[in-house]
């Protein structure tokens, strides 16, 4: 796996890897491809209006296997206090093979340099990927209904 800044160039794959993240949900509506395409470029231009007001200067990776292969993606947003972690999406095809582990743990690894605990927001409905971040340590602090907000604090190291 490989992790590099996203760029312009990248903008078709992520919006694919946007569609790819929704392709369940949307199936299910009954929608013809042209209404369901229509839907989604209005979301995903939703998304990213959203997530550069809210974190204007976030960081935007691409997710690659050794190949080169784009894979995913994630966002990341840091303070004094946290860092955020504001979108993590592994393409389907590519799911279940210990990438977002690696992503995650990669953050856990920053969060003990830096004494910033790591915050993240996930859909509530979304069980494989809660289960991930609970495996890992993470901890529900608040729930709305719609969506969990958990966070993983660094823990300093036990002196002997």
């Amino acid at each position: 796996m490989q992790c590099r800044p996203a760029c312009s160039e990248d903008e078709p794959y992520l919006f694919e890897l946007y569609a790819d993240s929704r392709r369940e949900e949307i199936l299910t509506w009954g929608w013809d491809e042209l209404t369901r395409d229509a839907f989604l470029q209005m979301q995903w231009k939703a998304q990213q209006l959203s997530y550069a007001a809210q974190y204007p200067d976030a960081q935007h990776f691409i997710i690659a296997t050794k190949e080169h292969i784009p894979v995913g993606r994630y966002i990341l947003w840091s303070s004094n206090q946290h860092i955020i972690l504001v979108d993590l999406t592994i393409h389907h095809q590519y799911r279940n093979q210990g990438l977002g582990t690696s992503i995650l743990t990669m953050l856990q690894a920053e969060a003990i340099h830096t004494s910033k605990p790591i915050v993240l927001s996930v859909f509530e409905h979304n069980i494989t990927a809660k289960r991930l971040y609970e495996r890992l340590g993470f901890c529900i602090i608040q729930n709305t209904g719609l969506y969990a907000t958990m966070t993983w604090t660094p823990h300093p190291p036990i002196k002997e």
